[in-house]
């Protein structure tokens, strides 16, 4: 074995040069959990630091494996870890990451930070200083939860900008031609609802979610309002029956808008244009087309993020089933009596 593996500088180690008994003043001061195994892997010592952490009798752990705090996964790579630390070209010390179970059953993330008991000729044991890393976990996640959803939102505002810039742009083209005002006023509408869009982007990119008032929004007359904001390439709405719901009017907007433009974008047959009503059940309303419809088979997926029967950015309907889910509406694609796509919302609260 390597001399310079012993004491450190090259000198031997006497077998008691290290006692337990002599260095646990010492450790004990320490706010981390410390340890030492002894040469069969077994626990030789533990500070007051371990049990405080962990919630262990001192009594139940000297003596134990270090499967009482550890599963097998995390075993084999602490023994990983210890054969890098006995080769003869291996590293003073190792960093690596560890779940502790406590008496309690619970995990605990930690960093350990492992290295040799010095020796001379015959492995010793090793010793190993434990860190809670629980808060920077905490904040690990919430930051991939934070990039998630900023991409989520670059995403929507992509996905949802996209009409009413559309509509800007071609009613503009048709007011410089006719110079109706008509085209101006929706013009007028289509950059009200630009900057709308615009506020809730910058909401959920702070919280992740629209906080929505509850009201009673009637469907007729916000459909035909979110109508004017979809290139409907002449297609028509029907809202006659449409009845009055009680949720949040920011997220109904959404709701309709995602689902108007997915019919007329992936609804229509050939040149016709779609045709979509809004209309009621006894507990809720749907949204259903005269196009093509959604195959039976594709039904489950249509609501999963990044899902698209064509092209476009499969973003819409996974809106419309978080709107859905926010609202505690169970959601529900089926086929209209004319073939093409309905969604149906059932356990609404009608006004």
């Amino acid at each position: 074995m390597d001399e310079s593996r012993g004491s450190g500088d090259g000198t031997a180690v006497a077998e008691d040069a290290l006692p337990v008994e002599g260095f646990a003043s010492l450790v004990n001061a320490f706010d981390d959990p410390i340890y030492v195994l002894d040469e069969t892997g077994r626990f030789r010592y533990v500070n007051d630091a371990f049990l405080g952490a962990f919630g262990y009798d001192r009594d139940r752990v000297l003596g134990s494996q270090p499967s009482l705090v550890k599963d097998e996964t995390a075993v084999a790579a602490a023994e990983d870890h210890l054969a890098r630390l006995l080769s003869s070209d291996g590293p003073e010390s190792v960093t690596f990451e560890v779940a502790i179970r406590t008496a309690d059953g619970e995990r605990v993330p930690c960093e350990d930070h492992m290295t040799l008991l010095p020796y001379e000729e015959e492995f010793r044991g090793s010793a190993g200083v434990l860190r809670d890393i629980s808060e920077y976990k905490r904040r690990e996640q919430e930051l991939e939860r934070q990039r998630a959803r900023l991409d989520r939102v670059v995403g929507v505002a992509s996905h949802d900008l996209r009409n009413p810039v559309n509509v800007l742009v071609g009613r503009l083209e048709m007011a410089e031609e006719r110079g109706d005002p008509e085209d101006f006023a929706a013009c007028r509408r289509a950059v009200e609802r630009i900057d709308h869009l615009v506020e809730d982007m910058l909401v959920l990119a702070r919280d992740g979610h629209l906080e929505d008032e509850r009201v009673p929004v009637d469907l007729s007359v916000l459909g035909t309002d979110c109508w004017r904001t979809v290139e409907t390439d002449d297609g028509t709405l029907v809202t006659d029956d449409a009845p009055t719901v009680v949720c949040g009017e920011t997220q109904a907007r959404h709701l309709l808008e995602n689902l108007f433009r997915n019919a007329v974008e992936h609804g229509a047959v050939e040149s016709d244009p779609v045709t979509v009503h809004v209309g009621p059940l006894d507990d809720g309303f749907y949204v259903a087309d005269d196009g093509r419809g959604i195959p039976p088979a594709e039904r489950e997926r249509v609501f999963e993020d990044g899902y698209s029967g064509g092209e476009g950015t499969g973003l819409g309907l996974s809106i419309v089933a978080e709107i859905a889910e926010a609202n505690d509406w169970t959601i529900t694609v089926t086929e209209s009596s004319t073939g093409g796509a309905r969604v149906e919302f059932t356990g609404v609260t009608l006004a």
